[in-house]
This record gives structure tokens, sequence and C-alpha cells, in this order.
């Protein structure tokens, strides 16, 4: 089915069902999309994710005014992409063990890693009676298993408890992150301007605010990104002060956009593309 065919269908549904006058926006209309089951089954066996949010925007246009072929050309032309750094939680992290080299193991300090020990009982002679008798603890090797290590010339490393980590001595800033797509160049053009500055920003959300409708949450993740303290503070300033702050990693056209579009279905009731 063409794309201008699925944007009507789905135009006409959301108008008779919804019990308001003012425009849905963009997640309302791609949830509505994805909570129908034959509409779902439909646009997942024709389309991709990213060709399906398309048409959520494209029925949004239509809603907002636009003739059909306005609202197909903006869809597939006027979406931009951001991606964008919260500044997080400042926390120690688990580093690589510099004892083991975050192996987990070190030499035995006992046999010095060659998994065995000179017997004591003969000396390393292998005899232990003027009769040249074998040694019976040794059994005339000379050489007896080194019960410290289990004769494998490696310990647990004790520094970190074999875990190959422990835990920084700095302080690092951790970072969350956010996706969206948005459906304003104006608002696009804004957010790159501030990404151009350089300059860490707290009104992502107000921008995204005045945009509200046109504007869908991609995806969200926790501690994607850290930084050592003090770097952080010689690059951007005051930790304290700009917590919470947002660093504009990108922004781009869609198209020009190398991010991967699934569906997430595992809340029926609450699909999203991510």
């Amino acid at each position: 089915m063409e794309i201008s065919k699925i944007a009507k269908l789905v135009f006409d549904f959301i108008k008779k069902s919804k019990n308001t006058d003012a425009s849905p926006g963009i997640s309302y209309i791609v949830n509505k999309m994805l909570s129908l089951p034959a509409l779902n089954m439909l646009l997942a066996s024709n389309y991709t994710p990213k060709e399906i949010l398309q048409i959520g925007y494209m029925v949004f246009f239509i809603f907002e005014g636009d003739d059909y072929v306005s609202a197909e050309w903006k869809s597939k032309n006027d979406l931009y992409f951001l991606q964008v750094k919260e500044v997080g939680d400042l926390e120690k992290k688990e580093v690589p063990c510099e004892d083991c080299d975050g192996s987990g193991y070190v030499t035995c300090s006992e046999c010095d890693g060659e998994r065995e020990l000179s017997c004591e009982y003969c000396d390393g002679t292998g005899k232990i009676y003027d009769d040249g008798s074998e040694c019976p603890y040794c059994d005339g090797d000379g050489y007896i298993g080194c019960e410290t290590c289990d004769t494998e010339g490696e310990t647990y490393c004790e520094t970190c408890d074999g875990n190959q980590e422990v835990e920084s001595d700095e302080d690092y800033v951790f970072f969350n992150e956010e996706k969206w797509v948005i459906g304003n160049p104006d608002t696009a053009s804004q957010l790159e301007r501030m990404r151009n500055s350089g300059e860490l920003t707290d009104e992502l959300y107000d921008i995204l605010d005045n945009d509200k409708g046109s504007v869908f949450l991609l995806s969200t993740a926790g501690d994607v990104q850290d930084m050592e303290f003090n770097d952080f503070e010689y690059e951007y300033g005051d930790y304290y002060d700009l917590k919470g702050h947002y660093i504009i990693e990108s922004v781009k056209n869609i198209n020009d956009s190398k991010h991967n579009f699934y569906i997430d279905d595992r809340l029926p009731n609450n699909m999203t593309i991510k």
C-alpha cells in the first residue's frame, strides 16, 4: 500500500477516535498506529521502523494543515535527528587492577611461577641417605609441586580478589544519553547553533517543550559514557554548576543519520519506535 494511502487511513482513524479538537502530537500518533494489531501488522510487514515513523510524521503534518503532497515531502526531508548527553552523577568507577594487569591473577610468590619447589627434605638432590637411597618425599625428582598455587604458577590477585577490577582513586563524571527526532527545521537550526557554540545548556527541554507536538523521544540510556573529573572541569567548567546540563552532540537531517531505528514492542499497550 502506498504511503499516502496508509497516512490517510491513519489520519481518518485518529480524527474519528480523538475526543478533542486539538491536533495530536507525533508521539500520540505513533502509539495509536502501533496499538492497533491489524495496522501494526500491516506496517511491520511492509515498512521499516524509520518509514513507520515518517508515516506518523506525515499524519502529524496533515493535522497541522499541510496537504498530502507537502506532508509527505516534509516527512521524508524535514525530520532531524538529535543526540544529546546530560551531565549526570559524579562517582568512582571500576578500572583494571594494576597489580595483575587486569587478569585477576598474579605470579605465585612461593614458586615464582615455576609451579614446583626444591624438595626441602633432600635439598633438591633427590637422595636422602648417604647410600644414595631415593628421597621418598619427591620420589627422587628433587622437586615437589607448589601447594600455594596448586602447581598453576599463579594465584588470585589479593588486590582485586581475582575480579580483575578495582574502584578508581579518581572521581568520574557520568553522562546520560537521549535521542530525539524533531519535525521542525527552525528548532533543529536553533539546536545546531547551540551545538556549534560548544557550550553546555540547561535549556534543552525549554526548547523542545516549545515544539512539544513535533518532537519524538527515540531512546534514553544512563551512564553511557564517563570522563575523569579533572578533565571534565578543564574542558567545560565547574561540575556542580553544570550537572543536569546537556551537551548537544549532533543535529542531523534524519536521512544523514546512521542511527538504527527499531520497534520496541515489549509493552503491548505502550509501543514506541526507538
